[in-house]
């Protein structure tokens, strides 16, 4: 009779932790949702940009991105909810975007080079103008580059001289 207790006593314990381990679980689905959502929110501007959509979308780009913005903030005030409605928002302006941009006649979708070449220009800082080719450097007869000689300056005009005798009768 004892055993049959311990079992009772047993099945009890471990009904208490599975509903303890689903209504933890329950409560940890609306962070992990909402960070799911942030997370397809980012892919989805990331491919708008691959589309250009920052200078033929601008409106649904930035929007994207404003959107996006404040579900983070809201992830980060425990209002998932909200966060998850912001992301997708974000996402849909990021999906229309790229849409938009894709349909304008200028753009094509970048190659991965090309999008690793815009990322490393952004991120460096790098002049997108091509850099111009200088005059070849003159040389002395040694063969060190030498600075060529300035031009001569003109001679500023001289006033003619005036006699002795005609400055004593002006000043009379």
């Amino acid at each position: 009779m004892h055993i049959r207790h311990m079992k009772g006593s047993l099945a009890r314990v471990l009904s208490a932790v599975v509903l303890a381990s689903i209504g933890l679980s329950s409560q940890g689905c609306g962070p992990i949702t909402a960070h799911s959502s942030i997370a397809r929110a980012h892919i989805a501007i990331e491919a708008a940009e691959g589309a250009r959509a920052k200078k033929l979308a601008i409106f649904e780009y930035e929007s994207a991105h404003l959107y996006l913005r404040k579900a983070k903030l809201e992830e980060g005030l425990s209002s998932f909810q909200s966060a998850i409605d912001l992301a997708r928002l974000s996402r849909n302006y990021a999906d229309s975007a790229r849409a938009r941009a894709l349909k304008s006649s200028q753009a094509r979708p970048l190659t991965p080079t090309e999008r690793r070449r815009m990322m490393l220009n952004q991120g460096s800082r790098v002049p997108t103008q091509p850099v111009r080719p200088t005059s070849p450097k003159v040389t002395n007869p040694q063969g060190s580059p030498s600075i060529p000689p300035m031009p001569k300056m003109p001679t500023p005009p001289q006033m003619p001289p005036q006699n002795q005798a005609n400055q004593n009768q002006g000043g009379m």
